[in-house]
């Protein structure tokens, strides 16, 4: 693994013709799938949908089998985990809410086995095919933990996850992307699909 500052992400970024602020963000096309449950900030939060440990477990489980067929469907060998537009890896301090403590602390730890601060922007270059940081990053944006994406250089795209167990693919060709990720989610009975809505030039 290697880690990259923002700078460095921020040209390959604008090399595929993807946001790199809330500003240019707001220009880029994005597909996406997500959870039929509404699932908000996890589970046991009395937001959304009040499923129980192993049921939202379950789901993530299937969204990380998902967004893991997407990878390989599209060949992808390499992605950056980094922040995107968000102001660090964090939704806020959780050091004192024990409820989150098994999360970040997991991420916490990759961070620093990484080299990076928990308030930069930098990013660590993972395998595409490491099953165990990608279900990280989605659990940690699922129980709304952390602010974590997954970017790949060699897809132009940029997999962002949400609290809303939701998960966008920013991308400048949306029509292949959402093709590919059509198909993949056919066989996932609790996912759905979504994509932006672009005006017309």
């Amino acid at each position: 693994m290697s880690k990259l500052t923002f700078n460095e992400i921020r040209k390959e970024l604008i090399s595929c013709g993807l946001g790199y602020d809330c500003d240019t963000l707001s220009k880029t096309p994005y597909v996406g799938f997500a959870n039929v449950r509404g699932w908000d900030h996890g589970y046991g939060t009395y937001h959304g949908y009040n499923g129980s440990r192993r049921e939202f477990y379950r789901d993530l489980f299937e969204a990380t089998d998902c967004l893991m067929k997407y990878i390989s469907e599209c060949g992808m060998t390499l992605l950056t985990v980094f922040p995107y537009y968000h102001d660090g890896p964090f939704v806020q301090n959780y050091r004192y809410c024990r409820e989150y403590d098994d999360i970040v602390c997991e991420i916490r730890d990759f961070l620093h086995e990484n080299g990076i601060s928990v308030g930069t922007k930098s990013g660590a270059v993972i395998s595409a095919s490491d099953r165990n940081a990608v279900s990280m990053v989605l659990e940690g944006a699922f129980r709304g933990a952390s602010r974590l994406c997954l970017f790949s250089l060699e897809r132009k795209a940029v997999i962002e996850p949400d609290h809303h167990f939701q998960v966008s693919i920013w991308t400048p060709d949306p029509s292949r992307d959402g093709e590919t990720l059509r198909k993949i989610i056919s066989g996932f009975e609790n996912l759905t699909f979504y994509e932006s809505k672009m005006p017309k030039a």
